[in-house]
């Protein structure tokens, strides 16, 4: 922006002013302050930008440079010399050029003219001191982010269903605020009473847990996020004013916002750290992975997800990538979120050439197939698969891998009452009582089978660690009432990680495919457990010429073919 005098000199004087941010041009007078000192220093006109002085590129500072170059001017003045930057480089490159210009610089404040010798050396020396306080002040910064880490303190925000108390993530304890009444006109009576019935006794944290809960229920981001407002009447209307984060509301999802606040490590009780890169102002921040540093049961006390939990989340969101839009049902009266085959998307490969397979339909959508997506253009694997037929195929295989996983436990435990308990229920009516039965036989079976490898039930690394801190106070000799209470505290912990770890053991990779050694197990399958299941077991399915060559699954390691 320029600001020129009606009356024009002999001479072209320019003043140039600069703040960092637009608080300061408008706050504190900053910029006006400047623009005045200029003029009475003798600029006939006034450049400025709102920039940080780290930076170079200013829109208004490079058109000044410009004019030097040109040599379009007589006389540049600055009130200090960070005005025109913080780098010594810069400052020297700046200089030569004003030199070989034969442009004079005029600093105010340290009196420093660059037609003497003396102005020339304190120039430098003075842009010198100005880029010793900025990596001074980084430097600081450093030491303040690396204490921060070391101390496990929170971050300066925090997500949503958080606040920071002494510096550390505690669930938002708040009651909810009311909606505001400008958006009941968006709402009929009943729904209105029904969105404040939803909120009574609620806190932030308990709506926290409750948009999750949602999340499991629906599966989807989009699905997950309508849902929630809905059911709270978060929604969006043109005019009214954006409530901060601060007033504890509801939060007007979008379906990447409510994804980026699930996949937070907050919630499950961990704390990231230099996530985000360092930008300039007005830039959007950026991911910086590489440089991140995650510490782990920061907050163990104050988590929305458990790492079970956690890792659902992420395998729900890696299959909807995998399954795209198109496979999802458009009726929401539909008791599936899935159309039928949606798990094999992601899943089938030609086996000539390796790439992945596109999903087709034909017949009204009554034929539906996989074929490769090079035949005709260099690939010799012609005819399409049938869903059907790889769906039959990949159950038989998983039937044989069951049995054979069955004998193997059989030979460890020879007279084990439950493989044949076991064996006798899954000949009985499927009634709610059998199937909890044989849920209970199978995981104790499973375990027989583990013996048979030389293994063991994983245990989780947090488990893990309350039990060691468990056993220390165990082994603490004497009474101490504060020790006591603390292992009280502990044993809660671990029972409820456990009973993390068993409501999600059925998950199992392997624990999924010993359970299914009938056919009746796998074709009874709805649609949603088949996406549920299928990819947590399958890796790669290979087809040539319309039939399935090879299924390659995630409990072994199998060479894949080579492409032809």
């Amino acid at each position: 922006m320029i600001l020129q005098n009606e009356r024009q000199r002999v001479l072209r004087v320019i003043g140039y002013a600069r703040v960092s941010s637009p608080e300061q041009a408008l706050d504190s007078q900053a910029l006006e302050q400047q623009i005045a000192r200029l003029r009475e220093a003798g600029a006939t006109e006034i450049i400025f930008d709102i920039e940080s002085g780290s930076k170079d590129d200013r829109p208004q500072f490079q058109h000044l440079m410009s004019l030097v170059l040109n040599r379009l001017v007589d006389e540049v003045i600055f009130t200090r010399i960070d005005r025109l930057t913080r780098s010594l480089s810069q400052l020297n490159k700046c200089i030569e050029i004003f030199e070989d210009s034969g442009v004079n610089l005029r600093i105010l404040d340290q009196q420093l003219d660059l037609r003497t010798p003396t102005g020339k050396l304190m120039a430098r020396l003075l842009g010198a001191v100005a880029e010793w306080e900025t990596d001074l002040l980084s430097e600081r910064v450093r030491h303040g982010k690396r204490y921060r880490i070391r101390q496990k303190y929170a971050n300066e925000s925090c997500p949503w269903g958080y606040v920071t108390f002494n510096k550390r993530y505690q669930l938002d304890q708040r009651p909810v605020a009311p909606l505001l009444e400008e958006l009941k006109s968006e709402f009929s009576e009943a729904e209105w009473a029904q969105i404040l019935q939803n909120y009574e006794g609620k806190t932030v944290a308990d709506i926290a847990l409750d948009s999750i809960s949602i999340f499991f229920q629906e599966r989807s981001l989009q699905a997950a996020v309508r849902h929630i407002s809905q059911k709270y009447g978060a929604i969006k209307k043109p005019g009214l004013k954006k409530r901060k984060k601060a007033d504890n509301t509801v939060p007007c999802w979008t379906p990447s916002g409510f994804r980026q606040w699930l996949t937070n490590p907050v919630l499950c009780g961990h704390t990231q750290y230099n996530l985000w890169a360092t930008t300039g102002k007005r830039q959007k921040p950026k991911r910086n992975p590489a440089q991140s540093v995650l510490q782990k049961n920061t907050h163990p006390d104050q988590r929305l997800l458990s790492e079970a939990e956690a890792e659902e989340v992420r395998h729900i969101l890696k299959v909807n990538l995998n399954v795209g839009g198109s496979n999802f049902v458009r009726d929401p009266n539909s008791a599936d979120l899935y159309r039928p085959y949606a798990y094999l998307s992601g899943l089938v490969y030609c086996y000539e050439c390796g790439a992945k397979c596109p999903s087709k339909n034909s017949g009204k959508g009554k034929y539906h197939y996989f074929v490769c997506r090079h035949t005709g253009m260099g690939c010799s694997n012609k005819g399409s698969a049938e869903k059907s037929k790889i769906e039959q195929r990949l159950i038989g295989q998983l039937v044989a891998k069951s049995r054979l996983m069955h004998e193997k436990a059989f030979q460890t435990k020879s007279e084990s009452l439950e493989g044949h308990a076991l064996q006798f229920l899954q000949l009985q009516e499927p009634t709610p009582e059998v199937q909890a039965e044989q849920k209970r036989l199978s995981e104790i079976h499973f375990k027989h089978y583990l013996e048979s490898q030389g293994r063991e039930l994983a245990k989780s690394e947090r488990l893990e660690d309350l039990q060691r801190q468990y056993q220390y106070l165990q082994d603490y000799p004497g009474f101490d009432p504060d020790i006591e209470t603390k292992k009280q505290s502990l044993l809660q912990e671990i029972q409820a990680e456990e009973r993390a770890i068993q409501s999600f053991l059925r998950e199992d990779v392997e624990s999924i495919i010993f359970s299914g050694n009938n056919l009746l197990f796998w074709e009874t399958l709805t649609n949603d457990a088949k996406v549920k299941l299928y990819p947590r077991m399958v890796e790669k399915i290979f087809i040539q010429h319309g039939e399935v060559k090879q299924i390659n699954f995630k409990t072994e390691k199998v060479e894949e073919p080579e492409a032809l």
